[in-house]
Protein backbone atom coordinates (compact mmCIF):
# COMPACT_ATOMS: atom_id res chain seq x y z
CA UNK A 1 0.00 0.00 0.00
CA UNK A 2 1.16 3.56 -0.37
CA UNK A 3 1.82 4.37 2.91
CA UNK A 4 3.95 7.39 3.14
CA UNK A 5 1.72 10.85 3.77
CA UNK A 6 2.57 13.84 5.38
CA UNK A 7 -0.82 14.83 6.67
CA UNK A 8 -4.16 13.47 7.62
CA UNK A 9 -7.22 14.95 6.37
CA UNK A 10 -9.57 14.70 9.30
CA UNK A 11 -13.81 14.50 7.73
CA UNK A 12 -15.12 17.38 10.12
CA UNK A 13 -18.63 18.49 9.25
CA UNK A 14 -18.64 21.88 11.25
CA UNK A 15 -22.16 24.05 9.88
CA UNK A 16 -20.50 26.83 11.12
CA UNK A 17 -18.21 26.38 8.89
CA UNK A 18 -19.24 24.96 6.23
CA UNK A 19 -22.60 27.57 5.81
CA UNK A 20 -20.47 30.98 6.30
CA UNK A 21 -21.13 31.56 2.71
CA UNK A 22 -25.07 30.32 2.54
CA UNK A 23 -27.06 30.69 5.01
CA UNK A 24 -29.54 30.44 2.93
CA UNK A 25 -29.39 27.01 2.52
CA UNK A 26 -30.83 24.23 4.47
CA UNK A 27 -27.92 23.69 6.56
CA UNK A 28 -29.19 20.92 8.53
CA UNK A 29 -29.97 18.65 5.64
CA UNK A 30 -27.02 19.28 3.68
CA UNK A 31 -24.94 18.45 6.49
CA UNK A 32 -26.71 15.23 7.27
CA UNK A 33 -26.53 14.11 3.40
CA UNK A 34 -23.00 15.11 3.36
CA UNK A 35 -22.34 12.88 6.04
CA UNK A 36 -24.41 9.71 4.39
CA UNK A 37 -21.83 10.42 1.51
CA UNK A 38 -19.33 9.64 3.42
CA UNK A 39 -20.87 6.94 5.85
CA UNK A 40 -22.09 4.55 2.67
CA UNK A 41 -19.98 2.02 2.00
CA UNK A 42 -21.20 0.82 -1.55
CA UNK A 43 -19.64 2.75 -4.06
CA UNK A 44 -22.16 2.59 -6.83
CA UNK A 45 -24.99 3.59 -3.99
CA UNK A 46 -22.22 6.57 -3.21
CA UNK A 47 -22.12 7.31 -6.81
CA UNK A 48 -26.14 7.55 -7.09
CA UNK A 49 -26.19 9.79 -4.04
CA UNK A 50 -23.97 12.18 -4.96
CA UNK A 51 -25.21 12.86 -8.10
CA UNK A 52 -28.42 13.77 -6.33
CA UNK A 53 -27.13 16.02 -3.84
CA UNK A 54 -25.29 17.87 -6.72
CA UNK A 55 -29.08 18.62 -8.06
CA UNK A 56 -30.46 18.85 -4.62
CA UNK A 57 -28.23 21.47 -3.48
CA UNK A 58 -27.16 23.22 -7.10
CA UNK A 59 -25.65 26.36 -5.16
CA UNK A 60 -23.83 24.70 -2.22
CA UNK A 61 -20.96 26.89 -0.78
CA UNK A 62 -17.30 26.68 -1.32
CA UNK A 63 -16.11 24.28 1.67
CA UNK A 64 -19.11 21.44 0.95
CA UNK A 65 -18.03 21.72 -2.66
CA UNK A 66 -14.52 20.73 -1.42
CA UNK A 67 -15.81 17.55 0.53
CA UNK A 68 -18.19 17.00 -2.39
CA UNK A 69 -15.59 16.69 -5.00
CA UNK A 70 -13.84 14.64 -2.68
CA UNK A 71 -15.66 12.00 -2.04
CA UNK A 72 -16.95 12.38 -5.87
CA UNK A 73 -13.36 11.53 -7.11
CA UNK A 74 -12.50 8.98 -4.61
CA UNK A 75 -15.81 7.09 -5.60
CA UNK A 76 -14.87 7.28 -9.38
CA UNK A 77 -11.16 5.84 -8.36
CA UNK A 78 -12.75 3.33 -6.58
CA UNK A 79 -14.89 2.38 -9.06
CA UNK A 80 -11.64 2.49 -11.34
CA UNK A 81 -13.70 4.66 -13.56
CA UNK A 82 -10.29 6.51 -14.46
CA UNK A 83 -11.91 8.20 -17.28
CA UNK A 84 -14.81 9.70 -15.37
CA UNK A 85 -12.23 10.57 -12.76
CA UNK A 86 -10.32 12.30 -15.76
CA UNK A 87 -13.50 13.95 -16.75
CA UNK A 88 -13.44 16.30 -12.69
CA UNK A 89 -10.46 16.90 -12.64
CA UNK A 90 -10.48 20.34 -13.14
CA UNK A 91 -13.49 20.97 -10.59
CA UNK A 92 -11.69 18.59 -8.19
CA UNK A 93 -8.38 20.40 -8.26
CA UNK A 94 -10.07 23.41 -8.11
CA UNK A 95 -11.83 23.04 -4.53
CA UNK A 96 -8.93 20.89 -3.15
CA UNK A 97 -5.70 22.81 -4.11
CA UNK A 98 -4.12 25.29 -1.40
CA UNK A 99 -1.59 28.21 -1.34
CA UNK A 100 1.05 25.46 1.15
CA UNK A 101 3.34 23.65 -0.85
CA UNK A 102 3.67 20.72 1.02
CA UNK A 103 -0.82 20.26 0.56
CA UNK A 104 0.17 21.06 -3.37
CA UNK A 105 2.83 18.83 -2.92
CA UNK A 106 0.58 15.87 -1.57
CA UNK A 107 -1.99 16.49 -3.87
CA UNK A 108 0.39 15.78 -6.79
CA UNK A 109 1.93 12.84 -5.50
CA UNK A 110 -1.49 11.45 -5.10
CA UNK A 111 -3.05 12.26 -8.19
CA UNK A 112 0.10 11.11 -10.02
CA UNK A 113 -0.02 7.84 -8.35
CA UNK A 114 -3.68 7.55 -8.71
CA UNK A 115 -3.30 7.70 -12.55
CA UNK A 116 -0.47 5.33 -12.81
CA UNK A 117 -2.40 2.58 -12.04
CA UNK A 118 -3.89 2.78 -15.79
CA UNK A 119 -1.45 3.00 -18.64
CA UNK A 120 -3.91 5.44 -20.68
CA UNK A 121 -2.64 8.46 -18.55
CA UNK A 122 0.73 7.49 -17.18
CA UNK A 123 2.09 10.92 -19.31
CA UNK A 124 -0.85 12.60 -16.80
CA UNK A 125 0.54 10.75 -13.83
CA UNK A 126 4.32 11.49 -14.65
CA UNK A 127 3.34 15.69 -14.91
CA UNK A 128 1.66 15.45 -11.45
CA UNK A 129 4.75 13.62 -10.39
CA UNK A 130 7.32 16.20 -11.66
CA UNK A 131 4.82 19.04 -10.00
CA UNK A 132 4.99 17.47 -6.81
CA UNK A 133 8.80 17.29 -6.64
CA UNK A 134 8.75 21.24 -7.71
CA UNK A 135 6.14 21.96 -4.88
CA UNK A 136 8.37 20.44 -2.24
CA UNK A 137 11.47 22.14 -3.73
CA UNK A 138 9.54 25.34 -2.47
CA UNK A 139 9.57 24.60 1.01
CA UNK A 140 12.58 26.44 2.73
CA UNK A 141 11.84 26.59 6.13
CA UNK A 142 10.59 24.41 9.17
CA UNK A 143 6.74 23.97 8.90
CA UNK A 144 5.39 25.29 11.80
CA UNK A 145 4.56 22.71 14.60
CA UNK A 146 7.65 20.76 13.65
CA UNK A 147 11.15 20.90 14.84
CA UNK A 148 14.18 20.54 12.78
CA UNK A 149 14.69 16.91 12.99
CA UNK A 150 10.87 16.04 12.61
CA UNK A 151 10.72 18.01 9.38
CA UNK A 152 14.14 16.79 8.11
CA UNK A 153 12.52 13.15 8.87
CA UNK A 154 9.13 13.70 7.48
CA UNK A 155 10.27 15.24 4.30
CA UNK A 156 12.72 12.43 3.59
CA UNK A 157 9.80 10.22 4.13
CA UNK A 158 7.68 12.14 1.71
CA UNK A 159 10.01 13.07 -1.04
CA UNK A 160 10.93 8.81 -0.99
CA UNK A 161 7.09 8.50 -1.60
CA UNK A 162 7.12 10.79 -4.10
CA UNK A 163 10.69 9.11 -5.97
CA UNK A 164 8.46 5.63 -5.81
CA UNK A 165 5.72 7.30 -7.61
CA UNK A 166 8.28 8.68 -10.47
CA UNK A 167 10.33 5.30 -9.89
CA UNK A 168 7.29 3.47 -10.97
CA UNK A 169 6.12 5.56 -13.77
CA UNK A 170 9.59 5.27 -15.10
CA UNK A 171 9.17 1.42 -15.21
CA UNK A 172 5.28 1.84 -17.00
CA UNK A 173 7.68 4.03 -19.29
CA UNK A 174 10.19 1.64 -19.92
CA UNK A 175 12.75 3.60 -18.72
CA UNK A 176 14.62 1.05 -16.58
CA UNK A 177 17.54 2.79 -15.78
CA UNK A 178 15.38 5.65 -14.58
CA UNK A 179 13.22 3.27 -12.76
CA UNK A 180 15.91 1.51 -10.50
CA UNK A 181 17.18 4.65 -9.85
CA UNK A 182 14.33 6.19 -7.96
CA UNK A 183 12.81 4.06 -6.53
CA UNK A 184 16.44 2.32 -5.20
CA UNK A 185 16.94 6.41 -3.90
CA UNK A 186 12.91 5.39 -2.34
CA UNK A 187 14.06 1.56 -0.43
CA UNK A 188 17.14 3.30 0.90
CA UNK A 189 14.85 6.08 2.94
CA UNK A 190 12.23 3.36 3.36
CA UNK A 191 13.27 0.04 4.32
CA UNK A 192 10.08 -1.21 5.44
CA UNK A 193 6.86 -0.30 2.47
CA UNK A 194 6.28 -3.34 0.81
CA UNK A 195 4.82 -1.56 -2.40
CA UNK A 196 8.27 0.05 -3.07
CA UNK A 197 10.00 -2.97 -2.91
CA UNK A 198 7.24 -4.35 -4.96
CA UNK A 199 7.73 -1.99 -7.37
CA UNK A 200 11.44 -1.63 -7.36
CA UNK A 201 11.58 -5.52 -7.97
CA UNK A 202 9.78 -5.35 -10.96
CA UNK A 203 11.88 -2.62 -12.41
CA UNK A 204 14.83 -5.45 -11.87
CA UNK A 205 13.02 -8.16 -13.88
CA UNK A 206 12.43 -5.55 -16.63
CA UNK A 207 16.11 -5.04 -16.27
CA UNK A 208 16.20 -9.24 -16.38
CA UNK A 209 18.44 -8.80 -12.72
CA UNK A 210 16.15 -11.72 -11.92
CA UNK A 211 17.77 -12.78 -8.52
CA UNK A 212 17.60 -9.01 -7.58
CA UNK A 213 14.11 -8.90 -8.52
CA UNK A 214 12.94 -12.20 -6.77
CA UNK A 215 14.38 -10.77 -3.11
CA UNK A 216 12.74 -7.84 -3.91
CA UNK A 217 9.72 -9.45 -3.98
CA UNK A 218 10.16 -11.39 -0.87
CA UNK A 219 10.90 -8.81 0.91
CA UNK A 220 7.55 -7.31 -0.07
CA UNK A 221 5.97 -10.58 0.79
CA UNK A 222 7.50 -11.19 4.27
CA UNK A 223 7.25 -7.13 5.27
CA UNK A 224 3.36 -7.77 5.34
CA UNK A 225 3.60 -10.58 7.16
CA UNK A 226 3.76 -13.29 4.17
CA UNK A 227 0.78 -12.30 2.61
CA UNK A 228 0.70 -12.33 -0.82
CA UNK A 229 -1.76 -10.18 -3.65
CA UNK A 230 -2.59 -11.97 -6.86
CA UNK A 231 -0.06 -9.67 -8.54
CA UNK A 232 2.70 -9.76 -5.91
CA UNK A 233 2.14 -14.43 -6.05
CA UNK A 234 2.24 -14.38 -10.05
CA UNK A 235 5.77 -11.96 -9.91
CA UNK A 236 7.26 -14.23 -7.68
CA UNK A 237 6.39 -17.39 -9.58
CA UNK A 238 7.64 -15.41 -12.85
CA UNK A 239 10.95 -14.77 -11.73
CA UNK A 240 11.90 -17.78 -9.45
CA UNK A 241 12.32 -20.66 -11.94
CA UNK A 242 14.58 -17.93 -13.90
CA UNK A 243 16.43 -16.50 -11.00
CA UNK A 244 17.29 -19.98 -9.37
CA UNK A 245 17.38 -23.92 -9.65
CA UNK A 246 17.09 -26.63 -6.86
CA UNK A 247 17.97 -26.17 -3.80
CA UNK A 248 19.52 -22.77 -3.89
CA UNK A 249 15.69 -21.07 -4.20
CA UNK A 250 15.12 -22.65 -1.00
CA UNK A 251 18.19 -21.45 0.49
CA UNK A 252 17.98 -17.82 -0.57
CA UNK A 253 14.45 -17.35 0.61
CA UNK A 254 15.40 -18.68 4.08
CA UNK A 255 18.36 -15.94 4.12
CA UNK A 256 15.95 -12.55 3.20
CA UNK A 257 13.23 -14.00 5.53
CA UNK A 258 16.34 -13.92 8.19
CA UNK A 259 17.33 -10.68 6.67
CA UNK A 260 13.58 -9.17 7.13
CA UNK A 261 13.18 -10.27 10.46
CA UNK A 262 15.92 -8.69 11.64
CA UNK A 263 15.94 -5.58 9.96
CA UNK A 264 12.12 -5.67 11.82
CA UNK A 265 13.64 -6.56 14.98
CA UNK A 266 16.21 -3.35 14.69
CA UNK A 267 12.78 -1.83 13.73
CA UNK A 268 11.26 -2.37 16.79
CA UNK A 269 14.03 -2.19 18.93
CA UNK A 270 13.94 1.64 17.63
CA UNK A 271 10.78 2.39 17.92
CA UNK A 272 11.55 1.21 21.85
CA UNK A 273 14.32 3.33 22.69
CA UNK A 274 12.53 6.06 21.31
CA UNK A 275 9.41 6.11 23.64
CA UNK A 276 9.26 8.49 26.61
CA UNK A 277 11.18 6.69 29.58
CA UNK A 278 8.72 6.65 32.64
CA UNK A 279 9.79 8.38 35.85
CA UNK A 280 10.78 7.38 39.31
CA UNK A 281 12.82 8.07 42.82
CA UNK A 282 15.75 6.41 44.36
CA UNK A 283 17.54 6.95 47.62
CA UNK A 284 21.25 7.79 47.79
CA UNK A 285 23.98 6.17 50.00
CA UNK A 286 22.47 9.12 52.93
CA UNK A 287 18.91 8.23 52.50
CA UNK A 288 18.05 11.18 50.81
CA UNK A 289 15.09 10.51 47.46
CA UNK A 290 15.89 11.79 43.93
CA UNK A 291 14.03 11.80 40.97
CA UNK A 292 15.11 10.28 38.10
CA UNK A 293 13.13 11.58 34.56
CA UNK A 294 13.85 10.09 31.28
CA UNK A 295 13.51 11.40 27.85
CA UNK A 296 14.27 8.93 25.37
CA UNK A 297 16.16 6.61 28.20
CA UNK A 298 18.79 9.37 28.81
CA UNK A 299 18.44 9.89 32.68
CA UNK A 300 18.96 12.89 34.51
CA UNK A 301 19.54 12.89 38.46
CA UNK A 302 17.52 15.87 40.22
Amino acid sequence: MKKILLMVVLIIFSAGALFAQAPQQDQKAMVKDLKALYAQKDPNKRLDAIKEFAEKYPEAPVQVMKYYYNIYFKTLIQKRDYDGAKGILDDYLKYMSSPEPISMAQLYNELAYTFSQTSKYVDLAFSYAKKAKEELAKVKNVPQGMTASEWKEKRAYFEASINDTLGYLYYKKNDVKNAKKYLEEAVKVVQYDDTIRMHLGLAYERANEYKLAYKQFLYAKYLNDGNVSPELDNAIKRVEKKAFSGWTKTAFEKKVKAEVDNMLKKKALKDEINKKAFNFTLKDLKGKCSQCKGERFKWEIK
